[in-house]
């Protein structure tokens, strides 16, 4: 409960694990779990979880709601001694329990706490047993990268492929540029060429006509 933030198993999701208050008469019962555990680097930790069975009423039938209303992580500071607490959002605690002892949360749930009710899980179905070993082992994330990562390539590869036929037409379109400057020189040089002939032609021409 205090580890994987679940309640036990057959309690009505946590409702019977608590006093109920239709029995004693009262419009609420609390409850409080504490665990003290020597965590990653040595630190111990102290973790409460304060839970609430209420009372109330629908369609004239009473009923009860169960919920957390607190969670804190304690522990000493390194440097005064002193018990300090270091988280007390209720969420933040679930993911970060696991974190202080240094395994996934399906290892505390399944391994190191397992309930006595849920420990012949290694007997289940082969289904369940393969659902269970990708909480263990982490190889739904693994396949969610792994399809991430194929996904990106196959996009990377379309992009690479689409850059490819825009620089061969960028390659084409630089031969044509070239050879058609190369042309255009070669007029220019021709008729500069021709240019030069002129003079000389039109001193002959003058002396033809004088003569």
């Amino acid at each position: 409960m205090i580890t994987a933030g679940k309640a036990p198993p057959n309690t009505n999701s946590g409702k019977t694990f608590v006093t109920d208050p239709l029995l004693t008469g009262k419009n609420e019962s609390i409850g409080t779990v504490k665990l003290q555990f020597v965590g990653i680097k040595a630190r111990r930790f102290i973790v409460s979880k304060v839970v609430q069975l209420a009372k109330f009423m629908k369609k004239g039938v009473a009923k009860v709601e169960y919920k957390s209303i607190e969670q804190s992580i304690k522990t000493r500071d390194l440097n005064s001694g002193d018990l300090i607490s270091i988280n007390q959002h209720c969420a933040d605690v679930e993911k970060q329990v696991p974190t202080l002892f240094g395994v996934t949360p399906a290892v505390l749930d399944y391994v190191i706490f397992c309930h006595q009710e849920e420990s012949l899980w290694p007997f289940s179905n082969s289904d369940t047993l393969k659902n269970l070993f990708d909480e263990l082992f982490n190889t739904t994330k693994f396949t969610n990268s792994y399809e991430a990562m194929k996904e990106e390539s196959k996009q990377l590869t379309k992009e690479i492929k689409e850059l490819q036929i825009r620089l061969s037409g960028l390659e084409a379109m630089r031969m044509r540029v070239i050879t058609e400057n190369k042309e255009r020189l070669l007029k220019m040089y021709s008729s500069a060429k021709l240019c030069e002939k002129l003079p000389p032609l039109r001193e002959k021409l003058k002396q033809l006509e004088s003569g």
